[in-house]
C-alpha cells in the first residue's frame, strides 16, 4: 500500500496500479489462503488511500499553491471530446503507448494466457490494459508520450513473462528490449537541435540577461537546462494550471513583472512553439486559462516575430499591440 501510494506521486496514472496489484494478489494463491490474502489486501488498500488523502490535503498547504482543479476538469474534458470525435486515434495510441514503447515485452505476456498457472493473472493484466490504453486514448488526444502514463504496467508484464516461459527466452527478450530502448533513443535525441535553438536565443539577447516564455517541451527544456544553464524560463503551461479561478489575477501579475524585466532593460522572448499551443491548439488554446494569457501578452505588448539559427519566436516589447506587431 505505501509503494503503491508513492507511485502514485511519480505519475497519477500509478492510481490504477493499486487496482491491478490486489487482483493479481488475490488471484495467484490457492483457495486455502484466500482469507489471509484478503485480509493482506484491505490493509494495502487502506494504507494507499490514506497516504493518497492525507499527502493530497497536505502538499497544497506545505507548498503554498493551490489545486488547479477546475483547469484539470476543464483540460481533460477537451481533451476527451476531441478523442471521441476522432476514434481513428485509438490504434495510434495503442501503438504509440504500448506496443512500441514497451516492446518485446508488450507482446510477449501474452505467452501468460497459454499456461495454466498464470492464465488467471494474465486475463486479469489484460482488462487492466484495456483500462489503461482507453484513459490514455481519452487522456492525451493528439499529444505523444511514449507509454509514460502506462509505465506502471511494466514489471507486471514482466512477471508474466518470466513465469511463463523458459529462461533462455527471458533473456533472448531483455536483450531485444534492451536493444530496441537504445535505437528509439537514438532515433529521437538530437542534441545538436537543442544546441542550434540555444545559440539562436544568445544570438538574439546579445549578451543581455533575459527570460524565455516556453511550452516546456523536450528541445525546450533540454536547451535551457543544458545549454542555457542559469537563464530563467516560464512553462506557461503550468502557469495556467495554476488555477483557473485567479486566472485573470496571475495574467496581470505576469504583465506586472515582464514590463518590470523590459524596464530593467532584459530581453523577454516567447517561443514559437508556446506562442502556437496558445493560439492554435485543437484543445489547449480554447481554455479561457490559455486565452487570458495571449490577450494580457497582446494587449499590453508587442509581439516582433524574432529567428536565429535554430530559434523562432517572438520578441516582447513594450507598446501597443497594434499594427504589424500583434502577433495574434
Amino acid at each position: 500500500g505505501a509503494t503503491t501510494a508513492l507511485a502514485y506521486f511519480a505519475p497519477a496514472s500509478a492510481h490504477l496500479l493499486v487496482v491491478l496489484l490486489l487482483a493479481m494478489f488475490l488471484g495467484r494463491g490457492h483457495r486455502a489462503e484466500r482469507r489471509r490474502d484478503v485480509s493482506f489486501a484491505v490493509v494495502a488498500l487502506t494504507v494507499h488511500l490514506a497516504l493518497v488523502a492525507s499527502v493530497s490535503a497536505a502538499a497544497p498547504r506545505l507548498l503554498g499553491t493551490a489545486p488547479a482543479t477546475d483547469f484539470v476538469h476543464e483540460f481533460l474534458w477537451s481533451q476527451a471530446l476531441w478523442s471521441l470525435q476522432h476514434p481513428e486515434g485509438l490504434w495510434r495510441a495503442v501503438v504509440a503507448e504500448w506496443l512500441w514503447p514497451f516492446a518485446p515485452l508488450s507482446v510477449a505476456w501474452f505467452a501468460g494466457v497459454l499456461h495454466h498457472r498464470t492464465r488467471r493473472l494474465a486475463l486479469i493484466f489484460a482488462a487492466v490494459i484495456g483500462l489503461y490504453l482507453a484513459t490514455a486514448f481519452l487522456m492525451l488526444a493528439q499529444a505523444e508520450e511514449r507509454g509514460a502514463y502506462l509505465l506502471p504496467l511494466a514489471w507486471p508484464a514482466a512477471w508474466l513473462v518470466m513465469h511463463a516461459l523458459q529462461t533462455r527466452w527471458v533473456i533472448v527478450l531483455a536483450l531485444t528490449g534492451g536493444t530496441l530502448a537504445v535505437l528509439a533513443v537514438a532515433s529521437h535525441d538530437a542534441p545538436e537541435r537543442c544546441r542550434a535553438w540555444a545559440d539562436g536565443v544568445r544570438e538574439l539577447a546579445q549578451h543581455q540577461p533575459m527570460l524565455l516564455l516556453t511550452t516546456g517541451d523536450a528541445v525546450e527544456v533540454e536547451a535551457c537546462a543544458v545549454w542555457l544553464r542559469g537563464t530563467p524560463y516560464i512553462e506557461l503551461g503550468r502557469t495556467i494550471a495554476a488555477g483557473l479561478a485567479a486566472v485573470e489575477v496571475r495574467s496581470e501579475r505576469m504583465a506586472r513583472d515582464l514590463g518590470a524585466r523590459l524596464d530593467r532593460g532584459e530581453q523577454v522572448y516567447l517561443t514559437s512553439a508556446a506562442h502556437a499551443v496558445l493560439t492554435q491548439h485543437p484543445q489547449f488554446s480554447k481554455l479561457p486559462a490559455a486565452a487570458a494569457l495571449m490577450r494580457t501578452l497582446s494587449e499590453r505588448f508587442v509581439l516582433e516575430p524574432v529567428a536565429a539559427k535554430g530559434f523562432a519566436g517572438f520578441a516582447v516589447v513594450r507598446g501597443l499591440a497594434s499594427g504589424g506587431g500583434d502577433a495574434r
